[in-house]
């Protein structure tokens, strides 16, 4: 689920960016509310631009 609060950017050449709380939380000696920074790299700048696309589109559909 992708809420429409969560910031989504191109960082660089193929990586997009984006902060969000994880569910369940990575480290679990870490608290669960603290908003974590996820990079995600792909191989090419237009698959970078492909999934910032779509997931700013499931963010702002509610995921459908």
């Amino acid at each position: 689920m992708l809420q429409d609060s969560i910031p989504i950017q191109r960082i660089g050449k193929n990586n997009v960016n984006m902060v969000c709380i994880p569910n369940p939380a990575i480290d679990p000696k870490a608290a669960a509310d603290k908003p974590v920074p996820m990079l995600i790299r792909v191989k090419t700048e237009q698959e970078a631009d492909e999934l910032c696309e779509k997931l700013n589109q499931y963010k702002k559909s509610g995921g459908q």
